[in-house]
């Protein structure tokens, strides 16, 4: 008998670059299957293709798509078309966010000595972060610029829970020299298409300073969401034993060189030792003054060995790029 085309996907109002599962219900045995998306602004991923069985699918850009399936076996071939079966909603997260990095700051504001040093494109397409987004710039924006971060949305119910396996968003973005985190522009707060299903939680990534999440669910407020690390101890997930108190500020804990969430002896003898006496964006100049010297080791690292990061789960490359160009 001919085969008969049916489909199914397991959620048809996805976030963007939110991982769609399709299903192929067809009957009477197709060995081929051709899928179509209209509009084609779609990613395969997971592997699979317009070819797959099964495919898994990102959606680029917000609207209502039409799902076709075309299979065939030996007697024939059938088409499903599903229009509008995936709509996409138009939903921005805007993001105000505010933190400070204990290494660069001077009591007020963080020093920005590492400006001219700054590559060009996101530094985060490493271990452990894994990040594939495509953040680059012709030159870095103004001379507030202090580094990249990394941000992370994390949707779920409460703290606890926000492991990795709640990520639904990550960015790479510009930190300026009054703590707040703006877009390519060095100006602009930040944007994510996407929606929140539960509650939002953000978490900070930094090369050399140990990564935070925000205690409290992130609310709210004329359509901009808003969070300062830097106000409490209990502004930041483990509170004070996960960052650092420097005057009025709570900062970013320094001395993390190989970025694994902790500070301890590999930090200085396996990052430090090999880079000291040396200058540039490096890893073990954990007071980002270009220089990696004694000051690193002893001011920095030393004060804070044996410390270790609050976020639940440590990045694991599993998180969905979502990077909106500014």
């Amino acid at each position: 008998d001919i085969t008969v085309a049916d489909v199914e996907a397991d959620k048809t109002t996805p976030g963007i670059d939110e991982t769609v599962y399709f299903t192929d219900l067809s009957t009477n045995s197709p060995d081929t299957w051709l899928w179509s998306f209209t509009p084609s602004t779609v990613t395969y991923v997971g592997g699979t293709n317009s070819g797959s069985q099964n495919p898994q699918v990102e959606f680029d850009a917000p609207g209502y798509y039409t799902v076709e399936l075309t299979v065939t076996n030996a007697s024939g071939s059938d088409t499903e078309t599903k229009t509008d079966y995936i709509n996409v909603p138009d939903t921005i997260i805007v993001a105000n966010l505010t933190v400070f990095l204990e290494g660069p700051f001077n009591g007020t504001l963080m020093d920005a000595y590492l400006n001219s040093y700054l590559p060009i494109q996101q530094p985060f397409n490493t271990a452990p972060w894994n990040y594939t987004g495509s953040e680059n710039v012709g030159s870095i924006p103004n001379s507030d610029v202090v580094d990249w971060v990394l941000v992370e949305l994390r949707d779920t119910t409460q703290a606890e829970f926000a492991t990795s396996e709640s990520i639904i968003a990550r960015q790479a973005a510009f930190l300026l020299n009054n703590g707040s985190i703006v877009g390519l522009d060095g100006s602009s707060i930040l944007s994510f298409y996407h929606s929140i299903i539960h509650s939002l939680f953000v978490v900070i990534w930094q090369r050399n300073h140990i990564g935070i999440m925000s205690n409290y669910a992130v609310t709210e407020t004329g359509g901009i969401y808003t969070y300062d690390f830097s106000t409490g101890a209990e502004q930041v997930y483990g509170g004070a034993s996960a960052h650092k108190q420097i005057g009025t500020k709570w900062c970013m804990a320094g001395g993390d060189g190989d970025s694994n969430g902790s500070v301890n002896i590999d930090d200085k003898d396996n990052i430090w030792n090999g880079e000291a006496g040396t200058k540039g964006y490096l890893y073990g100049d954990f007071n980002m003054d270009i220089n990696v010297s004694n000051q690193d080791k002893n001011d920095v690292w030393l004060p804070n060995s044996g410390l270790n990061g609050g976020v639940p789960a440590n990045p694991n490359g599993g998180g969905i790029n979502c990077y909106v160009p500014k």
